[in-house]
Parts: structure tokens; sequence; C-alpha cells
């Protein structure tokens, strides 16, 4: 059976019997071809075509009989019994725990940038990351025995045991140098560069060091100077340098190796115990000697290495704010806050009270006076400062002061560059309810609930939820909360129903009550019948209910809301609206939304946060009163018919001026001050659509009852409370005509089939039954004149 693989690395090439052939009919036909041309020089008569056929001693041509062997050589002694695994084996063994190294690199590094680890302990996160490293390491070790034994190399035969230690130590080193690189690399992108970079260093590292007599002669030389004993500690701390100098010993005792002295490979033997505490001591051709350490003593390195690597990632996670969003200061291990938040609760609790009395509430209460803000805000900021110092206690949240700057430079370096994101916001949550936050892009609503949530470190102030300080016990506060963050965080691997039991068990939910939580969730989510399906199959608008969901597991206390019906379709943002309804009666809801609607129908209490400051807080009655300009009145009429209809309405609502007039729809605008003059107006509605009986006896209102078609009544939007407060737009002045402005929808009374009356929205029939149509605060009525 011939075989592909060489005898060995000296052996010579088989001759080719089919080269040899035409190479022979070459020679054959030179030689015929010099013969003819001499014959025909001693018969110059001949034509030379006619030697064809011409006899020469007896023949017509000439030919060559070839016989061939192998040339007799002696097989270098430099390659005779000459072992793969000798030569190359520790890199190519090295390459799986290097491979390891890079997909838990990767994998860390992804769950941190797409911040599935919020919420969870720095114990619980690593030691779940360790567990799996450790599987990989066993796997890799395993599988690289099994191999070797497979193919029946000595190495394995005679030091099997200890070569699985090393690779299993050498793997969970390199997995440690992964968990290392992944506090500091903040990108799944970055982390792919870093990690090919390393294993490169590791490739050339393992091609330099293949033959330990060069790690001998570089490293372990007696003559060596300083620099290169500096360089040796420096490599210590790289694994792949350990784990060459344990393998080249190792190869050298246990499998057929190149023997200096004999000059020739000779076959390995056992490896024992014995072996590991005996230094390798030689010397080099030109003189100079060597003594490696003994497999011990590396060993033991290694194991050291192992620690540092484990201090090291602990303290880069808590000095690193990428990691987890909040982080120590440098020196935190020094401090008493730290070891007494671990080790004596009590005295953190103390330390948060005696932190409160040193409060400077009279500084406060100075600052308030001197901000141009809304008489809301002080009154919220008065309110919190003195419970404060009061020591009333607050069961849902309080927030004092807080701010939150972000730096342009490191090491909290000042610059004009830079973030002011919170500036010092106030507000006090006793009672159960739900407040709307509103402000536009970059205002501030997502770094405020980071903060209070310990996604992010405050820069100053504090704030309690549920009687926690977000300060110092920002884990007890992270069990009484509930989040839906801006962005969806969601394994893509696992179906709805999954995220839902594995958050279960994490929040402490009786494994009794597990499935009937879960299903009722996703149910009040319009997510049930999915529930099996993988999240990478969902749309925005499902991953987003898929969330609202998840911050309900476990019944907080508190529950974040970042703009929770982003992408859902009305239907679906109707089924949220119902859950969080629910939610506000029993809980302290914080919304943030750029929804005026969604604002105006979920929110007890409304605030507008401008450039990382609250401009009003109040509810939705009270921003309109304060911030609008009064009552609208709009009416429909035919052009020639307008200048009559705006000369009668002076008369009739003497307080009233013209917003707009464009296209037979005018708009009048009446002070909150004057509201009882929109008196003749509301008869005027409830004459035509039939409500009331009395007759209209005013000329001037029977007059404007045969001009006008349509007439509604309206207060101020919320969109324009908005505007007005983020000074997107100004009042309008009441004496002007203001040609931009657009009239708001009309709520609007027709009759129905059943010949009575209906509230509606446009050509929409709303339900007045309806949880979500607040009747108190219906705003606009107005009446379609019947045809006659």
């Amino acid at each position: 059976m011939p075989s592909t693989f060489m005898d060995n690395f000296t052996a010579p090439m088989k001759p080719d019997p089919n080269m040899l052939l035409i190479k022979n009919t070459i020679d054959s036909g030179i030689l015929d071809y010099l013969k003819k041309k001499k014959k025909r020089e001693e018969n110059q008569g001949l034509d030379f075509d006619d030697l064809e056929d011409f006899d020469f001693d007896g023949q017509e041509s000439l030919h060559i009989n070839t016989t061939y062997s192998n040339y007799p050589l002696v097989t270098s002694r430099f390659f005779k019994d000459a072992n793969i695994i000798s030569l190359v084996g520790s890199f190519y063994m090295a390459l799986g725990p290097l491979v390891t190294f890079v997909v838990l690199l990767t994998e860390v590094v992804k769950e941190k940038e797409l911040k599935v680890r919020q919420r969870i302990s720095h114990s619980s996160f690593w030691c779940h990351w360790f567990i799996t490293g450790m599987f990989f390491s066993l796997i890799v070790s395993i599988m690289t025995i099994l191999t070797g034994l497979a193919f029946q190399f000595d190495l394995f035969y005679n030091a099997g045991f200890f070569v699985f230690i090393l690779m299993f130590i050498f793997s969970i080193a390199m997995v440690l140098l992964a968990f290392i690189i992944s506090t500091i690399v903040s990108t799944q992108k970055m982390a792919y560069t870093v990690s090919y970079a390393f294993v490169l260093f590791a490739v050339v590292i393992e091609m330099m060091l293949t033959n330990s007599l060069v790690t001998y002669f570089i490293f372990f030389n007696d003559k060596s100077d300083t620099s290169i004993d500096v360089i040796r500690v420096a490599f210590y701390m790289f694994p792949p340098f350990i784990y060459s100098i344990i393998m080249g010993i190792i190869i050298r005792k246990a499998t057929t190796h190149f023997d200096e002295n004999g000059q020739q490979f000779v076959k390995g033997t056992s490896f024992g115990w014995k072996d590991m505490i005996e230094p390798e001591t030689g010397q080099f051709s030109m003189g100079d000697t060597y003594q490696s350490p003994t497999p011990l003593h590396s060993f033991g390195m290694m194991f050291l290495l192992i620690t540092i690597y484990g201090i090291l990632i602990w303290y880069l996670d808590h000095v690193i704010s990428s990691n987890r969003g909040t982080n120590e200061s440098v020196y935190f291990f020094l401090t008493p806050k730290y070891w007494e938040g671990i080790f004596c609760r009590k005295k953190a609790q103390l330390r948060i009270k005696r932190r409160k009395r040193e409060i400077n509430f009279d500084e406060l209460l100075q600052d308030i006076h001197h901000l141009h803000v809304d008489n809301s805000i002080k009154d919220e900021q008065e309110k919190v400062i003195a419970d404060v110092k009061d020591g009333i206690a607050c069961e849902g949240m309080r927030v004092i002061n807080l701010k939150k700057t972000f730096r342009k430079y490191p090491c909290g370096i000042r610059s004009k560059k830079d973030t002011y994101a919170n500036k010092g916001i106030y507000l006090d949550m006793s009672e159960k309810e739900l407040l709307c936050i509103l402000g536009h892009n970059g205002a501030g609503k997502t770094t405020m609930i980071g903060v209070l949530t310990g996604v992010i470190a405050p820069s100053s102030g504090t704030a309690t939820l549920g009687g926690f300080d977000i300060n110092d016990e920002i884990d007890e506060v992270k069990k009484i909360i509930g989040v839906v963050p801006q962005f969806d965080i969601l394994w893509e691997e696992l179906t709805a129903e999954e995220h839902m039991v594995i958050l279960s068990k994490i929040k402490g939910v009786a494994d009794s009550e597990i499935d009937r939580t879960v299903d009722e969730l996703l149910e009040a989510v319009n997510l049930k019948d999915v529930k099996k399906a993988r999240t990478c199959t969902f749309s925005g608008g499902m991953k987003r209910r898929l969330s609202v969901a998840i911050s309900c597991i476990g019944d907080p206390k508190i529950v974040f809301m970042d703009e929770p019906t982003t992408g859902m379709d009305p239907v679906s943002r109707r089924q949220v609206w119902n859950l969080i309804q629910e939610l506000k009666n029993k809980r302290y809801v914080i919304l943030t939304t750029h929804s005026m609607e969604e604002a105006d129908v979920l929110g007890d209490r409304i605030a507008v946060i401008v450039d990382g400051e609250f401009k009003c807080i109040g509810t939705p009655l009270y921003l309109k009163n304060s911030f609008g300009d009064g009552y609208r009145i709009n009416v429909v009429t035919e052009q020639p018919n307008v200048d009559r209809v705006i000369e009668i309405m002076s008369k009739l609502v003497p307080a009233a001026k013209l917003l707009d007039e464009s296209g037979g729809s005018i708009v009048f605008c009446v002070p909150i001050s004057n509201i009882i003059e929109i008196t003749p107006i509301l008869k005027l509605i409830e004459k035509q659509s039939g409500s009331s009986n009395t007759k209209i006896e005013d000329p001037y209102l029977q007059e404007l009852r045969t001009l006008v078609s349509d007439c509604g009544l309206s207060q101020t939007t919320l969109e324009e409370v908005f505007m007005i407060v983020t000074g997107k737009k100004k009042p309008k002045e009441k004496k002007e005509i203001a040609p931009s402005y657009e009239p708001p929808k009309i709520l609007q009374k027709s009759p129905s089939s059943s010949g009575k009356f209906e509230e509606t929205k446009g050509s929409e029939v709303i339900d007045l039954s309806d949880p979500f149509f607040n009747k108190k605060d219906l705003r606009r009525s107005t009446v379609h004149k019947s045809a006659e």
C-alpha cells in the first residue's frame, strides 16, 4: 500500500519510470541524428534523406537500454526517528486555549455592549463566566489528550496526566486574561481586534520558543544580564510563555527528542512526579551553561499568575465605569465604605443617616429662591428639603439635588466641554402615582433613570428608593425596581417564555407561581401566542412589549419605563396602557415619553425637563392652566361672513382675541380670567345640539347661529404647553393673528343611530366607559349644524 508520507526527512525521491522513458527516447534520437550526419560527411555524394535505410554496421539505429535503482544513502542522524510532537507539538496544542480566549473575550464584551449584565452583581456575573470558562477549558484539555492517544503519540502515553493538567491550567489562565481585557474593551468590534492581536503575539512566542533550547539560551543563560532578567519577569505575566517552558521540559523528557550530546533523536521515557522537581541543566556548544526552572516552579508561577489575574478582574471591574455604568474610586478597597457595605450593613445605614445630617439645608433653600423656574418646582424642592430635614421617611422615591456631569477628560478634570446631563433635580413621590417626564432628545431623561437605577453613578446628590440610598445601597435598590430600558436588552437565542422564566427565578419568584406569572404578563402584552418563538424573530414593537412584561416580574415596588410604547401599533399600545394603568394603582411608576397623548392619558403628574433641569411639574390640568393661553373658540363660516362673525364675537365675548383666520376657519382666544364670558358660546352649542330647549333671545347670538356651520371650544393642548416650556415656541400675543396656528383636533357631538348623542373624536366614536377617556378633562365640544 503506497503511503503519502515520506519515510524520513532525507529519503531520496523515488524515480519515475515515465520520466526515464522520455529521457531515453530523446537521447536515442540525438545519437541517431549525429551518426547520420557523420556518415553524410564521409559520403559527400549521398543525399541525406537516402540515409534513412542505410545500414550502419549492420543496424539501422542506435537504442539505449536503461535500468535504474535507488542511490544508496544513509538517513541523516539529525532526522532519523524524528517526532512531529517534539518539533511543533507545543505550538499546535496551544491553539485550543487560544481559541477559547477569543470566544470568551468577544462574548463577554458583547454582553457588556448590549448591557445584558445590568442589575447583576460582581460575584454572580464573574462566577457564571468563570464556570463557563472552566467548562470550555476542560473540554479542550480532554479533546487534546484523546486526540493524542488516538494517534498513538508517545508524549500522551508517557506524560498524559501532566499534559492534561498543563493544558487545563493554561486554558484557565487564558480565560482570565480574556476577562481582564473585557473590563477595558467596550465594544465587540474592538474585542475582536484585541483578541486577534494577542493570539498573533502568542503564536509568535510559540514559534520562537517551540524549541526549549532557544528559551534556555535567551532567558536562562547563566551569563545573561539584568535586562534579560527584567524581560523574563515581564514574560512571566503572559501565560503562553510559562506554557512553553513547562511543555518544553515535558517534551524533552517524555517524547522522542533531539539529544544535543549525541546529535540524534532519542526515544522518550516516562515523566513522573520526580521529574517535576528536577531542573534541567546543560551547556551550549559555545560553552555557556544554563539551568531551567523546575516544572513545579513553573506550575507555581502559573497559579500565581491566575491569582493576580483574578485580583485584577475584581479591581478593574469596580473602577472602570463602562463595565456596569457605576464605578468606585481607584482606592475603593482602602475605604471603610466598601467593607462596611459587605460585612456591616448597620454601619452603612448609620453612615447614610450621618451624611443626611451633614446636608446644608439653609444653603439649598437659598439656592431655590434664586432659581428662575416655575413655582411648582420651587414647591417640590422645598417639600423634599423639609421632609429630609424633619426625618420624614419616604416609601416611594425621593430625589435630593441629583447631579450628573460627563467629563470630557479623565480623572475629574473640568473643562468647558463637559456635559451637564442633570442639574440639581428634586423630586418627591410619597404616594403611589405615575409621573410622566417629558423632554426633547438629550434633555437628560434617560440619564436620570440610569442614575436612579444604578446604571450610572451620580456626580453629586442622592436619591432614596423604597428607603434605600442609591449611593450606598444600590444592590438593595435593584431588588425592588423594574426597568424598561430605552433600548431592548434581550438574548436573541432565547424565546419570550424562556426570558420570563429565567428572570422570574433571578427575581425570586416562587417556582409554583412562575408559570402563572409568565402567562399572565405575556397575555397582558399580547405575546402569549408567540411565547415559544425566539426574540430574534420579533419586531421592534414586540420586543418593547416583552421588555414591559419583564419589568413587571417579581412585583417591583417602583417601575421605570423609558419610552415603553416606542414602535408599537395602536392596538398594542392600548394594551400596554391598560397594563400601566393597573401598575400605577399599586406601584410608583416613572415613565418617559415623546407622546403628548400618552402623557395626558397616563400621567397623574407631568414633569418637563429641559437641559437637565425640571422646568415645571404638576397635573395635566395645572400645566395647561399655568402655561396655556386660555380657551380657544373655533368657528367655521362662509368666507363672505368672516368679518361679520368677528364683529359679533367681539360683542358676545369682549375678552376674545383673534388668533387666526384662514379659509373661513376663525380661532379666538379667551383668557382663563375671563372664562365667564364664554357662556353665550356654550348656550349656542347646547341649542344646536338639541340638548337645550331654551329660546335664544340675544339677537347677536341668533345671528351667529345662522352664520356658523361649526363651533368648538377647547383648552390649550399639552403639546403647546411643552413647546412653550421648552422655549421652542413663544406664547402667542393675544392681539396679533398667528397665521401658522393649526387648530387641534375637535371633540364633536354628533347624533347616533339610536337618536342619542355620543362623544366623538373626528370620525371615531369614543366609548365614555373607556378608562382612558377622562370626562373631567374634556376641554372641547362642538356641534355640527343639522341640515334642514
